[in-house]
């Protein structure tokens, strides 16, 4: 919040529901409630964000279309490891991860 109002930015409060139908209002309320806690005291007015709140879900199909153009530039891929491997091919702190094998397929 602080950062973009150095800057003279605005901050918007994001809300990760990309299965909107298994999000219950309640529970962005209540992450919203909690977020004002915390900051409470160190901003003037009910939010510390200035901007609206954003879902997820709203800007969906522009978030897939940015994605897609990324592919098609070659700037992306689409993993297709499983879990397990996910976890086999990331490395560690001591140890440097290796590429997956679908990261030049186009």
């Amino acid at each position: 919040f602080e950062v973009a109002r150095m800057f003279g930015g605005s901050c918007n409060m994001r809300m990760d529901d990309t299965n909107p139908s298994k999000e219950d209002e309640e529970y962005v309320e209540s992450i919203l409630e909690d977020v004002r806690w915390i900051q409470s005291g160190l901003y003037e007015g009910k939010d510390p964000w200035d901007g609206s709140v954003r879902k997820t879900s709203g800007y969906f199909d522009e978030i897939y279309a940015s994605a897609e153009y990324l592919i098609e530039q070659g700037d992306a891929y689409v993993d297709s490891l499983s879990a397990e491997e996910m976890r086999e091919y990331r490395g560690t702190l001591t140890e440097p991860g290796k590429n997956s094998p679908f990261r030049d397929r186009s």
